[in-house]
C-alpha cells in the first residue's frame, strides 16, 4: 500500500475539495486564462523576492504575498523542481558531425548490464527505438525533425525517475501509459496514494518504500484556480503555462478517475510550437557524453525516440616528417591513405604562420566488406590529383588568398576556425585539455576529402572514408577528455607535458585529469533529449524498446541481408561469366575468384542496375596461384564449409546478434547462413560418398559445378528468410 500524506494536508484537501474538483479547465483558452495573460502586459510594480525557477532558468520570477493558503503557493515556487533540466544543460552538441550518418543496424540492448541494470559501453555504432516520455507538462510535443541534445537529468526528483526509466526495462508488463501518467504524477507533486489503482500497482513495482515515502511527502494540495491566477499572473507566460498544467494534472489526479487521453491534453500540446527566438538546432545533431560516447535523438512524438550511439574504437592516425596525415586505419581493416604532391608549393596563411595547406598527389580508400555467410574482400578507390588539406591550428584571423588546387582556401580556414569555436565550447563543458592539434587536422582533412568526392562521385560507397575520417575525429576527441580506450582493452589517460614555467597550472590540469579518470564511468547513460524551443517537450530516454519500432528495424534488417544475398545470387547466375570461365579454362575457384570481382564492381557501381555491359572480361580472374577467397586474403568470412571434412566452421550465433542486427534479426540471419552451409555440407558429403576421398573438392574445381552448388546454397539461405520475413514483416 502507499501511505497517505500527512493530516494537515488531508484536511486541508477535505475543506477544498467540494469546491474544487473540476474547477481546474483543460488547456482550452477560457477568459480567465485570457485575463491572466493579459496582465503580462500591463506595466505592474516589481514585487519583492524575485528568484529563478530552476526548471525556468533567466527566468525571474517573483514570489507574491498570498495569503490563506498557508504557504502552498510559494512551497510551489520556491522549491526544486522535480524536474529541471534545461536547455543550458545541454552544453555537449557536436556541429561537426552533422554529416555523420551511418547505417547502424546493432541495438543499443546488446550492450551487458551492471548489476543495477545500465548498459556498459563497448566501442560500436548502435541504435534503439526507445521509449521516451513527457517530462515538461504544458509544452508542445516533439514533431519529427525537430533538433534534440543530449543534457544530464537534474531536479529534486532526478534520482527517482532515473530509477523508473531504469527498473522499466526489466517490467514489461508494466504498460508505458501507465509510467507515463507516474512521472505526469511525480512532475505535478501529486500524492501516489491519490492515483489509479494500476499506477501505484506501477509505481510499488518500480519504486521502493523509502522512495514513495519521499515522493508523498512533498507533494502539494490542489489549489483552486482563482488562487493560482492571482499567484501566477505577474509571471512570463512560459512559466504560467507550466504551473498551470502542473496544477491541472493534480485536479485531475485528485478526481480518482482521470484517464490517460484527458491526462495528455493538459500535458502534452500539440501542433506547431510558437517560436520563441532561440536559435535552431538541425534534427539528428550529436552530442558528446563525458563517459566517451557520443549521442543523437531523433523523436518521433514524445513517446518514441530514435536513439543512436557511436562510441569509439581506435582508430590509428599515420604522419609523416611535415606532421601530415598520411594514413587512418580502424582495427575492421577500413584505411585511408594519402600521398602529397611536393612539386606544387605548401599554401601560406597570412596571420598564421603555424597553418599551411597541402596538396594531395593521390587518396586511396579502403573498405573492409563482409557479406555473410561466406565473402569478404577489400573494395578501394583511388583519386589522382585532387584536393588539399590544411595542417595545423587556425587562429581565426588568417586571410587567404589563393587559385589553381587551393582555390577555396578562405572558406576552408573560415570553416576550421569555426570548428576551433566549436571544440573550445566542447572543451569547457567537458574539461578537456589535451593536444587539440589532432582533432582540428582530422577536421581539415574530413573536409578535403568532402571536397575530393563531391567532384568524384564514380564509387558509390566512398561516402564510407569520410565517415572512418569523422570516426577519427570522434576518438580524438575522446582521448582529449580523458575518456577513450588507447587499445580495444584498456583505457588511458593522456599525460600531460609541463613546462616548467607554468607548472602549478598544468598541475591544476593532471590533478583534473585524475579527478575525471576516477569518476569516469562506462555506463551509457541516455540523459535528458531537451530542444532549444523552450515551448517544446524535453524527453526522459529509457533503454526500453518500443517493440513495434524494434520488430520493424529488424523486418528492415533481414529485408536487406535478403537483397544482400539475392545480388549474391544474381552474380552467380550471370551465364557470360560461366562461359568466359570455361573457354579460358579456368577452374571453379578462379571462376569463384571472378564472381567476387564481379560483386566488387556491382558494389563500386552502386547497383546491378548500374554497371556497365563491359564490366565482365577476362580482367577479373585471378592471377595464376591465387584464388580469390577469403581466406587467402587473409580476410575471415562469418561461415564456410571445409571441402576436404565437409565440416562447417562459423562465427557464433551471439556475435551474429550483435554484428547482423539483434536479437531477433541476428539469429535470422544466422540461421539462414546456416542454412546456405548446410547446402554445402550436403553435396560435399555426398560427393565423398561417391567418389571415396577428395570428391568434393574436385567436383567444385569445375565452374559449373561450383556455380550449382553456390545456386543451391544461397536460395536455400534465402528461402530460410524470406520465410521468417513473410511470417513476421507483412
Amino acid at each position: 500500500m502507499i501511505p497517505s500524506q500527512n493530516f494537515k494536508h488531508q484536511l486541508y484537501r477535505s475543506a477544498c475539495v467540494g469546491l474544487l474538483l473540476g474547477s481546474l479547465p483543460l488547456l482550452a483558452p477560457t477568459s480567465a486564462n485570457i485575463s491572466a495573460t493579459a496582465a503580462i502586459a500591463t506595466p505592474e510594480p516589481a514585487l519583492e523576492n524575485p528568484i529563478e525557477r530552476s526548471q525556468f532558468p533567466g527566468i525571474p520570477v517573483p514570489i507574491p504575498d498570498i495569503p490563506g493558503v498557508e504557504g502552498i503557493l510559494n512551497d510551489l515556487l520556491r522549491g526544486d523542481a522535480p524536474i529541471e533540466t534545461s536547455f543550458e544543460d545541454a552544453a555537449t552538441e557536436v556541429p561537426f558531425l552533422d554529416r555523420f550518418d551511418p547505417d547502424i543496424v546493432t541495438p543499443l540492448t546488446v550492450l551487458p548490464r551492471n548489476d543495477r541494470g545500465e548498459l556498459l559501453w563497448q566501442p560500436g555504432l548502435y541504435t534503439l527505438p526507445a521509449e521516451s516520455y513527457c517530462l515538461h507538462a504544458g509544452t508542445y510535443a516533439p514533431t519529427r525533425g525537430d533538433g534534440y541534445l543530449y543534457a544530464p537529468l537534474r531536479g529534486s526528483r532526478a534520482e527517482i525517475v532515473g530509477n523508473i526509466l531504469r527498473r522499466s526495462v526489466d517490467r514489461p508488463d508494466i504498460p508505458q501509459q501507465d509510467i507515463q501518467i507516474l512521472l505526469w504524477g511525480i512532475l505535478a507533486r501529486t500524492e501516489l496514494s491519490q492515483m489509479s489503482p494500476n499506477i501505484q500497482q506501477a509505481a510499488n513495482a518500480l519504486l521502493s518504500d523509502d522512495e514513495i515515502d519521499d515522493l508523498d511527502g512533498s507533494a502539494l494540495d490542489v489549489i483552486s484556480q482563482l488562487a493560482l491566477q492571482e499567484a501566477i499572473a505577474h509571471l512570463p507566460a512560459p512559466v504560467q503555462q507550466v504551473l498551470q498544467a502542473e496544477a491541472r494534472l493534480r485536479s485531475l489526479f485528485a478526481q480518482g478517475n482521470a484517464v490517460y487521453s484527458d491526462l495528455e491534453r493538459v500535458a502534452v500540446l500539440f501542433g506547431e510550437p510558437p517560436d520563441t527566438g532561440e536559435r535552431e538546432i538541425p534534427g539528428g545533431r550529436w552530442s558528446y557524453h563525458r563517459n566517451g560516447y557520443f549521442i543523437r535523438y531523433r523523436p518521433s512524438g514524445y513517446s518514441l525516440t530514435q536513439i543512436d550511439v557511436s562510441v569509439p574504437d581506435v582508430v590509428t592516425v599515420e604522419r609523416d616528417d611535415r606532421d601530415r596525415i598520411v594514413a587512418i586505419a580502424d582495427t575492421q581493416g577500413n584505411r585511408i591513405e594519402a600521398e602529397y604532391d611536393d612539386a606544387i608549393a605548401p599554401l601560406s596563411v597570412s596571420g598564421n604562420s603555424n597553418l599551411q595547406g597541402y596538396a594531395f598527389r593521390s587518396i586511396r580508400v579502403v573498405r573492409r566488406t563482409v557479406l555473410p555467410p561466406e565473402l569478404a574482400f577489400d573494395l578501394t578507390a583511388t583519386w589522382n590529383d585532387v584536393g588539399w588539406t590544411f595542417v595545423g591550428v587556425p587562429s581565426g584571423n588568417g586571410r587567404v588568398s589563393a587559385s589553381g588546387r587551393f582555390a577555396d582556401a578562405q572558406q576552408r580556414y573560415d570553416r576550421g576556425a569555426a570548428y576551433l569555436d566549436e571544440l573550445d565550447t566542447l572543451d569547457d563543458a567537458i574539461d578537456a585539455d589535451g593536444d587539440i592539434d589532432d582533432v582540428l587536422d582530422l577536421a581539415h582533412y574530413t573536409d578535403a576529402l568532402q571536397q575530393v568526392l563531391q567532384g568524384n562521385r564514380d564509387v558509390a560507397w566512398a561516402d564510407d572514408g569520410i565517415d572512418l575520417a569523422r570516426r577519427a575525429w570522434q576518438y580524438a576527441v575522446c582521448r582529449r577528455a580523458g575518456a577513450c580506450q588507447t587499445s580495444s582493452s584498456q583505457a588511458t589517460i593522456a599525460p600531460v607535458l609541463v613546462a616548467s614555467s607554468d607548472l602549478d597550472s598544468n598541475l591544476d590540469a593532471i590533478a583534473r585529469r585524475r579527478q575525471r579518470d576516477r569518476s569516469a564511468s562506462n555506463t551509457v547513460d541516455l540523459g535528458v533529449a531537451v530542444p532549444a524551443n523552450t515551448s517544446q517537450q524535453r524527453l526522459a530516454q529509457s533503454t526500453r524498446p518500443n517493440e513495434d519500432e524494434a520488430k520493424k528495424k529488424a523486418c528492415e534488417t533481414v529485408q536487406k541481408d535478403i537483397a544482400s544475398q539475392e545480388s549474391i545470387l544474381r552474380a552467380f547466375q550471370n551465364e557470360r561469366l560461366l562461359r568466359l570461365a570455361q573457354q579460358l579454362g579456368k577452374d571453379g575457384y578462379a571462376y569463384a575468384g571472378a564472381v567476387n570481382n564481379l560483386i566488387k564492381k556491382m558494389f563500386d557501381a552502386g547497383g546491378w542496375d548500374n554497371l556497365s555491359p563491359n564490366a565482365i572480361n577476362d580482367t577479373m580472374f585471378p592471377q595464376p596461384g591465387e584464388t580469390g577467397s577469403a581466406a587467402e586474403a587473409g580476410l575471415e568470412a562469418p561461415m564456410g564449409t571445409n571441402p576436404l571434412t565437409c565440416k562447417i566452421s562459423s562465427q557464433p550465433l551471439s556475435e551474429y546478434i550483435r554484428t547482423y542486427g539483434g536479437e531477433t534479426a541476428g539469429s535470422v540471419i544466422y540461421n539462414a547462413n546456416m542454412a546456405h552451409e548446410q547446402f554445402h555440407r550436403n553435396t560435399c558429403q555426398a560427393q565423398i560418398r561417391q567418389s571415396g576421398g577428395r570428391g568434393y573438392d574436385m567436383y567444385m574445381r569445375d565452374p559449373a559445378n561450383y556455380r550449382q552448388d553456390e545456386l543451391g546454397a544461397y536460395r536455400a539461405g534465402i528461402d530460410r528468410a524470406r520465410n521468417w520475413y513473410n511470417a513476421n514483416c507483412r
